[in-house]
């Protein structure tokens, strides 16, 4: 079985999208597996030092 879906940020609650599956044979049976997927979107950077020394390198 395969599963495709454009993953859009209104499907992430706090970051996470949980996939649920489950399987089931009349009354007789049930089985279900949840998987949590981590939304992965670029994070911001965090800067060092300040910017006076922008453009200046020493090799």
């Amino acid at each position: 079985m395969e599963l495709e879906t454009i993953a859009v940020p209104g499907l992430f609650h706090d970051g996470r999208l949980r996939l649920r599956c489950v399987a089931t044979q009349f009354h007789l049976y049930r089985q279900g597996a949840d998987v949590w997927l981590q939304e992965d979107t670029p994070q911001l950077a965090h800067v060092l030092g300040s910017s006076s020394n922008h453009g200046k390198c020493k090799f």
